[in-house]
Parts: structure tokens; C-alpha cells; sequence
């Protein structure tokens, strides 16, 4: 693709791009067609109610009827706004530069707080290691693949400052670190992450996204 020099062009040449890929509709189409109900209830494993719940939901955050939406849109979900990592949440929305999010990429994102069943596989989305994953994401604040002492601190910090001075919060961090870091390297990896979190409800965990 050319590069663009004024950022309407690339608006424009952006959005083209997802109408070529099928990713977004016209403004005439703007509804939810039988074959992307298809499309996303197989991708995410929601039933025709929930997709066209939460396709009502996307459009209602779409104020602008652009058929995306950006970060800002994200932050009027009420559930997102009383989290207290409620922009970390955000992020992983946006992972990899992501600028604009159509409605099946919503609807992905969000199949990963779907409930959880029996003998889930780990290969679907909602499986307990895609979960684990993105809380992972949500304290590995710099997304280096690993969690510091300053990332614990800062997650912890933003939940539980109010409540504990610096001093205890510290002290939190270093037996978390104590606890989790088995080759004493001062990091936390996901493998590491995904011992220390063996007995973790994840479901518990993500359970601030209802889709009853």
C-alpha cells in the first residue's frame, strides 16, 4: 500500500482495505447479515442472541456510526470503567497498533470472557489459557513477555492503593515474585505465570462481562 500523506487519505485507504477483506459493511449494510451471525457465532461460540446482543451493544458505542470502533468508544462501557485496570483492558482491545475495531474483531476480543465449560479445549478462545493469557497481558504493562517487579507494583497500585501504603504494597511484590519466580531471574514468564495460577478461578477473574 502507498504510503498516505495526509491522515484522511489513509483513513480512506485503511477502510478500503477492510471493505476489500469483507471486515466491515457499507453504510446501506450496516446491520448484522445472516452470514456474519454465521461468520462470528462460529468464530466466537455465541449463540444468535448473545452475537446480536452484543451487535446492538457495538452499535450503541459506535455514536458516530463510523462502523468502528476506537478506544474512547471502548471507554464508555460501564464495566470497563469501574475496572480499576480498565485501560489495560482497553489495550489488549488494540493489540498490535490496531487503530479501529470492527465488529467481529469486538465480538473475538469478547468471546474470550464467554463462560467457561467442562473439558473445554484449550484450542478454543475462551479455553482457561486464552484467559490466563490475557490477564497475563493486563499486569505485563510494557507487553515485553514478562512480568516485573515494576509491573506488579503499578497493577497492584492501581487496585489496592487506596487501601495500602507503599511500603506494604512493596512487600506484596516481593513475596508474590518470591513465590513465582522459580529461576530467580527477577521475571515472571507465563510459564511461571501458568504454575503460580494453577488453582485460580480465571472464570471468577474475568467475570466483570456478563452475556446472560
Amino acid at each position: 500500500m502507498e504510503s498516505c500523506s495526509k491522515d484522511t487519505k489513509c483513513t480512506s485507504h485503511y477502510l478500503t482495505f477492510l471493505f476489500s477483506m469483507g471486515l466491515i459493511w457499507s453504510k446501506s449494510e450496516y446491520e448484522l447479515s445472516p452470514e456474519m451471525l454465521k461468520k462470528v457465532k462460529t468464530e466466537t461460540g455465541f449463540s444468535t442472541r448473545q452475537v446480536h446482543r452484543l451487535f446492538s451493544r457495538f452499535q450503541q458505542l459506535d455514536h458516530d456510526n463510523t462502523q468502528y470502533l476506537t478506544k474512547e468508544d471502548l471507554h464508555h462501557i460501564k464495566e470497563i470503567i469501574l475496572n480499576p485496570v480498565g485501560d489495560r483492558i482497553v489495550d489488549f482491545f488494540f493489540v498490535g497498533n490496531i487503530e479501529h475495531l470492527t465488529f467481529p474483531m469486538f465480538a473475538r476480543i469478547f468471546a474470550i470472557f464467554r463462560p467457561l465449560k467442562k473439558h473445554t479445549p484449550n484450542s478454543d478462545i475462551n479455553s482457561r489459557e486464552s484467559k490466563l493469557k490475557l490477564l497475563f497481558s493486563l499486569v505485563d504493562s510494557n507487553e515485553d513477555g514478562s512480568i516485573c517487579k515494576e509491573d506488579l507494583f503499578e497493577l497492584l497500585e492501581m487496585m489496592m492503593g487506596a487501601k495500602l501504603g507503599e511500603e506494604q504494597l512493596h512487600l506484596i511484590v516481593d513475596r508474590v515474585l518470591s513465590e513465582a519466580d522459580e529461576d530467580q531471574d527477577g521475571l515472571i514468564s507465563l510459564d511461571e505465570f501458568r504454575k503460580v495460577t494453577e488453582d485460580l478461578d480465571v472464570q471468577t477473574e474475568l467475570s466483570f462481562i456478563s452475556f446472560s
